[in-house]
């Protein structure tokens, strides 16, 4: 008889590990007032970075890191983001913080997601590796 998934202390400490990463990147997106769209830049970050990190194990490289473009094309998301969404009313904090993201194309928004991001994802690419290895 197989166990069920959640009963492995593997996948449960890896199941607690992902739900801590996408409340803190959710955290982040909502504090600078993505909350209407904070589901849909989610899943496009997480969709480029699960690609970024395949690319890298096919290369063995075990290091994540996003190319200048990569970098360059999540300020855009962010940007498109807020271009769709700045009709609405927000909070002061939140609309100050959005219209300087704006003016520096969300880099600092970008640089703190790919913190996040990117402990997550190393060790992602790291167990594709092992994969492939075994």
């Amino acid at each position: 008889m197989t166990a069920l998934p959640i009963e492995d202390p593997v996948w449960r400490d890896h199941f607690r590990a992902r739900v801590l990463a996408e409340r803190s990147v959710f955290r982040k997106l909502i504090q600078w007032g993505f909350t209407d769209s904070a589901s849909d830049i989610y899943r496009m970050i997480e969709e480029k970075f699960n690609d970024a990190a395949e690319i890298r194990a096919e290369c063995r490289e075990v290091c994540f890191r996003l190319t200048r473009e990569d970098r360059i094309q999540l300020g855009d998301l962010l940007r498109e983001r807020y271009l769709k969404i700045r009709d609405l009313p927000r909070r002061r904090a939140s609309r100050e913080l959005l219209q300087r993201g704006l003016l520096t194309r969300f880099q600092d928004l970008s640089a703190e997601l790919l913190q996040l991001y990117a402990h997550q994802f190393q060790q992602r690419a790291q167990k594709l590796t092992v994969e492939e290895a075994a």
